[in-house]
């Protein structure tokens, strides 16, 4: 059986075909730049690197990417058995998959639309069009990101708020990244396989959280009611105080859904720096642009100020693990994270760190004195997908 897997983010899409022995066989990945409307395209098959740029022009970002995907699928002859798309938020929902159908879809983008306001308008736009495209083929399955996390302690999900409020409109913190912090729970354990064993991940990427886990199992997370509320990301304003918002609003005049574009598209890393959203830049302009250094700087402080939080959460910490494009990604970004946690005794040894950039393999880079082991696993998201999938075909 050939899987299929769409993986919307925030301003992407990783497309990976894997063979019936879960080996990947096409890697597909189209980011959108939205400051010059380009989008460019990354295709790796049969070991070749095949790299473009497109203009949106009158297309759709989805549009763009599903017409040059599906080209380049039937163009090589390639075939698909079931199709995976994650989906990061539909509220309360403990099941990791859901059949994709015409009625569920249109019941889905009415109701859950608004959730996640940057990821879910993307990944239903590539549903529908993926299943027209892919109408002969049977199997799609929506794959929620955050089932993971539906059984956290309530202590840890809960708002402060009348408890009515959470039995009638399920008013809560979730969590998302579910599977890339899963897959990193499980390499974890197949390392250490030690009963207990606590972990924090760092998903740092586009969009950034950090979890606390025991074992395979989720206890916390930064994430809030919506991907908005949580560590500043690359265009989103992380935790803002209600009473801001409002006092912004009453001052600009602005609209509730300009506060919704102001907060998840022109703030975090781009709002600032006020010129750019790629942390590559801000790291290459930190020591000469103040607002290069102004953003990077707040996020290793948000990430750091996590870690901590999620240590108390578990009552303590054995490993912590960096993963997501900056987690792997960033020798620069993790040394200067690990340097706000040296009371906690982590420690890293820089000759195992520095250089080690956009890392493919799980990759310990602790320091001899280190009390807490630092790890370096990279995503997988779309392989847990398929993981899933089958242990719930299982059941």
């Amino acid at each position: 059986m050939n899987f299929l897997v769409v993986n919307p983010g925030s301003s992407s899409v990783k497309i990976k075909l894997f063979d019936d022995n879960l080996k990947p066989i096409l890697y597909f990945h189209s980011k959108q730049n939205t400051l010059d409307d380009c989008v460019s395209i990354d295709i790796l098959y049969n070991q070749t690197k095949i790299v473009s740029n497109f203009d949106l022009n009158s297309s759709s970002f989805a549009e763009l990417s599903a017409n040059i995907f599906f080209d380049f699928f039937q163009a090589n002859n390639l075939v698909v058995d079931t199709i995976l798309y994650r989906i990061v938020h539909i509220g309360e929902y403990s099941y990791t998959r859901i059949p994709i159908t015409d009625y569920n879809l249109d019941s889905l983008q009415k109701k859950y639309l608004s959730f996640a306001p940057i990821h879910n308008p993307l990944s239903f736009n590539l549903i529908d069009i993926f299943r027209r495209k892919f109408r002969h083929i049977a199997n799609h399955y929506g794959m929620l990101d955050s089932a993971f996390f539906m059984n956290i302690p309530e202590i840890n999900y809960l708002y402060a708020v009348p408890y009515e409020y959470y039995k009638k409109f399920n008013l809560r913190r979730y969590g998302f990244h579910g599977f890339s912090h899963k897959f990193v729970a499980n390499e974890i354990c197949n390392i250490y396989k030690k009963p207990n064993t606590k972990i924090i991940s760092c998903h740092l990427g586009a969009g950034s959280s950090v979890s606390a886990l025991i074992d395979k199992e989720a206890i916390d997370t930064s994430f809030g009611f919506s991907p908005t509320s949580n560590i500043l990301s690359s265009t989103r304003c992380g935790e803002i105080d209600y009473a801001a918002i409002n006092y912004l609003q009453n001052n600009t005049k602005m609209t509730s859904q300009q506060i919704n574009e102001l907060l998840n598209f022109h703030s975090g890393l781009l709002g600032l720096s006020q010129y750019s959203k790629d942390m590559k830049v801000l790291l290459r302009d930190y020591n000469t642009n103040l607002n290069a250094k102004r953003a990077v700087d707040k996020f290793v402080l948000n990430v750091s100020q996590y870690i901590a939080k999620m240590a108390v959460s578990i009552k303590g910490v054995d490993v912590l693990a960096f993963t997501g494009g900056i987690g792997a990604g960033s020798d620069v970004i993790r040394r200067m994270i690990v340097e706000n946690l040296q009371f906690l005794n982590i420690y890293i040894d820089d000759s195992k760190n520095d250089g080690k950039i956009d890392v493919s393999y799980n990759l310990n880079i602790s320091s001899k004195n280190s009390k807490i082991q630092v790890w370096v696993i990279p995503p997988n998201e779309e392989l847990q997908m398929i993981k899933d999938y089958l242990e719930e075909i299982k059941i």
